[in-house]
């Protein structure tokens, strides 16, 4: 095990010297601390690159990655998001953030409702939904934007569409030219 996690460190290293983040699997803690250290040490530079294969995952920790996007692009950096295979859930959601967005010919990229469970009280339960309900908001304004930035059809440019998509669990899937189509994307290749 020490030797896996020694590699993955010095592959880490030498993607990060090229001015390359991956995200690959699923979104969590461990993804997101590392992705996290990696732009902060990137942060600066003129261009990133964040290579994304994943299916998703929570809600908390695709918000730590968006946020170090941002801190990233307030530092200067242009920051190239590309998905070689798929960007599902919060990841497509994490492409979204990124200035230049790219998928491969014969990758997906899948939206769907936010999906969270509570445990507690009534009280704790009516304060998640009032949390997602903002989330969504935040999503649907995102999407939105950038399909007008790109003149796509005038419903998808709707944030309303989008907040109706997401209030529900149902997938919704584009491969790349469908994405790029939307405006979800700015380059197939």
């Amino acid at each position: 095990m020490k030797d896996v996690v020694h590699f993955q460190a010095d592959e880490r290293s030498i993607l990060r010297k090229k001015g390359i983040v991956q995200l690959s699997g699923e979104i969590n803690c461990c993804t997101s601390e590392c992705f996290v250290q990696d732009m902060l040490l990137l942060g600066g530079r003129k261009e990133i690159n964040i290579i994304i294969s994943s299916p998703g995952g929570e809600i908390s920790d695709g918000l730590a990655i968006t946020a170090a996007i941002r801190g990233a692009q307030e530092k200067g950096s242009i920051v190239r998001g590309a998905v070689y295979g798929h960007a599902s859930s919060m990841a497509a959601f994490v492409l979204e953030y990124c200035d230049v967005r790219i998928m491969d010919k014969d990758s997906i990229l899948m939206v769907h409702g936010v999906r969270e469970f509570q445990e507690g009280d009534i009280k704790n339960t009516e304060i998640e939904i009032s949390l997602l309900h903002d989330l969504m908001h935040r999503q649907a304004a995102q999407l939105a934007w950038r399909c007008k930035k790109s003149k796509a059809d005038k419903q998808l440019q709707d944030e309303d569409y989008w907040y109706a998509l997401l209030t529900e669990d149902t997938p919704h899937y584009f491969l790349a030219d469908q994405a790029l189509a939307a405006g979800l994307i700015d380059e197939v290749v």
